[in-house]
């Protein structure tokens, strides 16, 4: 089809141009729509370089996927300025279109130039949608060598999208390098009717590309959450169970199938219209993606309103994409909901891959981290990344309050996700923070009270190992809890790298099973421990246990008005590890003090060592096979570590957890976050689902009412337990030193 015969007012386009530029200078049309390119153009450079302002701030945006946009933005507004260079010639060129041809959409001397600004917007969103494509297609695919960006499968996947949309960009935009040019069996070559169409085939085949690509990930990942908070090397890393990118996802198909719609709605409307030329809706079609030289449009075949409307849709959907928070859809944003794949972590497996791959998951939390120590209102931020119980949960609970105190120094995003599990509002809590931790650190720990009326919070001692400042921090919050004007039943102790093996409310039950009865770790204390206490007589005999205890309430208010406990404290003050020689001395002498619920260690110590006890097979909730519940440690000398030793204890790793969530102690201790945090998040999961699950109220604490330190607390002699064997270890008790060579009671 020949272009003079197709369109009766082209067969002399410098004629057009001279005819039409007096009409275009009054056309009113005319002045608003340059009116409206020029608050466009304005609206698009300031918007990309505020774009780009939030973008270096912004935390919740992928890296990866930060460096590209910001890329995309300067590319295209370097083109952009470099062609307008002001305002003023945004209007000056949508006003006097004169010195350039009408070329082949001006079918009437009425003619009004397109708006390269929608044209910059919508190949620029392009390119911006490649480079999104494909940051989520290699994260979800290769997601190790993503992390690297070294993989020769990643670069070349990068290649295969970002280099068609760069030369599709170059080219389109100054299309003379595409005559005689051969792609997709189409020849480029001035003739204007072919290259229209091949803009038409290859714009449709980048399309198309881009539709297949998202519409393949959210297949992949089945179920599609809003995640894209996260660090992309962190939430892509386990690939089968991803959940992420649904918002991206969704705005980039929309955006295409709108382009679509749009394209086929003007080839519609020509079977009303059949005196215009197929070239004419086929440009305009063109038009949709094509940026290119300004050129003219028919008034009468295509509206202002509806050219205005879908530039400002391009311009919308470009802005909506780069400035679209994830984390602030409220359903989405927690840290706990975080997609990891679990089952195999906490029910094992005998796929050593899928182990690998959990040990291999990482997770940056820096940005939270850095959110929290510069937020104005620390209470918004908690409220935003973390879950804490507003109500209690069941009736029960509420009727059973219990105090915590904590001790903590490191790490406020695991502490935040650890008190998010053991917090109720009808408990107690009380943290002293160590005082060498950062100021930043411990301001954000004091403000907590502002935002939980139901805590307190200390500035103690420097809680260095072996020193007395730990016990110091400890009996800071014991002594306030005590000494507070609330209903709680138990007291227990945690550090801030213990996590709960137990719900909320498995604990009440158990503490109810205990029966106002105190548990503690009872072992022997070790003469070079006295350090320069030695030949000082104690205010009462000293044992050795851990520092994690539990007591009840009537305890608590014995042991703070007791002169004996100060004295022993004032002791223990000048010895080595104090914080291990505290609790089963002041708890184990009922005849010196006595302590409601406190029991004589020792029998124990006198069963250990005139009985050979077998250890038992079976620790779990139904059997105990032990006396002490207050904490799960393993030290270096007694079992397989599968995660790594520090100070001689285990930092449980993920290989560790399958036999944690079996065991039948209230918490396990150490879990660090980052370290294998699939281990700490996979427990931290199941704790929730847990406490959360219609089967909760079914758990029995039936078993734990039949330990050792309850029994003999009921008045039980040492030789009549129904379990003695479950007094067999202390929680240091090292199995190379075992023999059974003895009476086996």
């Amino acid at each position: 089809m020949e272009l003079g015969n197709s369109m009766p007012g082209l067969q002399n386009e410098m004629s057009c141009a001279s005819e039409v530029q007096a009409q275009l200078f009054t056309h009113p049309v005319q002045i608003i729509y340059a009116c409206v390119q020029t608050v466009l153009f304005l609206a698009t450079i300031i918007g990309s370089l505020l774009a780009i302002v939030q973008l270096c701030k912004k935390t919740t945006i992928p890296d990866s996927t930060k460096v590209l946009l910001i890329g995309a933005l300067f590319f295209a507004n370097a083109h952009e300025l470099a062609y307008f260079s002001s305002p003023f010639k945004v209007f000056k060129m949508n006003l006097f279109h004169t010195n350039t041809s009408c070329y082949p959409l001006a079918s009437t001397l009425e003619c009004i130039p397109t708006t390269t600004v929608l044209a910059m917007g919508i190949s620029g969103n392009m390119l911006i949608q490649s480079a999104l494509s494909v940051d989520r297609l290699l994260a979800t695919i290769f997601p190790v060598c993503y992390s690297r960006m070294r993989a020769l499968p990643g670069v070349v996947l990068l290649f295969m999208v970002l280099i068609p949309s760069f030369l599709s960009y170059s080219w389109i935009r100054s299309d003379i390098v595409l005559d005689d040019y051969q792609m997709f069996c189409s020849q480029w070559s001035a003739n204007i009717s072919s290259r229209a169409n091949t803009y038409l085939e290859y714009c449709s085949y980048l399309t198309v590309a881009h539709i297949i690509i998202n519409a393949l990930i959210i297949l992949r990942n089945r179920s599609v959450e809003s995640k894209c908070r996260f660090d992309v090397q962190q939430r892509y890393l386990n690939s089968e169970t991803l959940k992420t990118t649904q918002t991206i996802c969704y705005l980039s198909i929309a955006q295409f199938l709108a382009m679509f719609l749009y394209s086929g709605g003007v080839l519609f409307m020509r079977k009303n219209q059949k005196n215009i030329p197929t070239l004419i809706y086929i440009n305009v079609i063109v038009w949709v993606y094509k940026p290119c030289q300004p050129f003219c449009m028919d008034v009468k075949q295509l509206k202002i309103q509806r050219k205005v409307l879908y530039s400002c849709f391009g311009i919308y959907i470009v802005l909506r994409l780069i400035f679209v928070d994830y984390a602030s859809i409220p359903e989405k944003r927690k840290l706990e909901e975080i997609p990891l794949e679990c089952d195999s972590v906490i029910n094992g497996t005998e796929n050593p891959r899928l182990i690998s791959k959990a040990k291999q998951w990482d997770w940056h939390y820096n940005w939270v981290e850095n959110e929290i120590f510069t937020a104005k209102n620390i209470c918004t931020v908690i409220e935003k990344y973390f879950t804490f119980s507003r109500e209690p949960m069941s009736i029960e609970e509420e009727k059973y309050p219990l105090a915590y105190g904590l001790v903590v120094y490191k790490t406020i995003v695991q502490v935040m996700m650890q008190l998010s599990l053991f917090y109720q509002p009808q408990h107690l809590f009380c943290i002293t923070v160590d005082n060498q931790s950062p100021d930043q650190y411990k301001a954000v720990i004091q403000a907590l009270p502002e935002c939980f009326p139901n805590m307190k919070v200390f500035i103690g001692e420097p809680s260095d190992w072996g020193s007395f400042g730990i016990l110091s921090n400890v009996y800071t919050c014991f002594n306030w809890l005590a000494e507070a004007k609330h209903n709680w039943k138990y007291y227990q102790y945690l550090s801030g790298t213990d996590l709960p093996i137990r719900t909320n409310l498995e604990m009440v039950r158990i503490f109810k099973a205990m029966n106002g009865s105190i548990n503690t770790d009872v072992s022997t204390f070790e003469v070079d421990r006295y350090k320069n206490m030695e030949g000082v007589l104690p205010p009462m005999p000293i044992y050795k246990s851990s520092m994690s205890v539990v007591v009840p309430r009537e305890a608590a208010d014995f042991l703070i008005i007791s002169p004996r406990v100060q004295k022993l404290l004032k002791y223990l003050s000048k010895t080595w590890i104090p914080d291990e020689s505290f609790w089963s001395t002041v708890l184990g002498s009922p005849a010196l003090l006595p302590v409601p619920g406190s029991f004589r260690v020792r029998d124990i110590l006198w069963l250990r060592k005139n009985f050979k006890l077998r250890p038992p097979y079976e620790n779990t909730v139904d059997s105990i096979g032990t006396s002490y519940i207050g904490r799960y440690q393993v030290w270096g000398w007694q079992k397989e570590c599968f995660g790594k030793v520090k100070d001689f204890s285990c930092v449980f790793g993920v290989g560790d957890i399958e036999e944690i969530m079996t065991r039948p102690e209230l918490v396990a201790h150490k879990l660090y976050l980052e370290y294998q945090p699939a281990g700490f998040m996979c427990m931290f999961k199941s704790i929730r689902k847990r406490s959360l699950s219609p089967d909760a109220d079914k758990f029995s604490a039936k078993s734990y009412s039949e330990m050792p330190s309850v029994e003999l607390f009921k008045g039980k002699a040492i030789t009549q337990l129904t379990n003695p064997h479950w007094l067999v270890r202390d929680s240091f008790y090292n199995p190379s030193l075992e023999d059974f060579d003895k009476e086996v009671l």
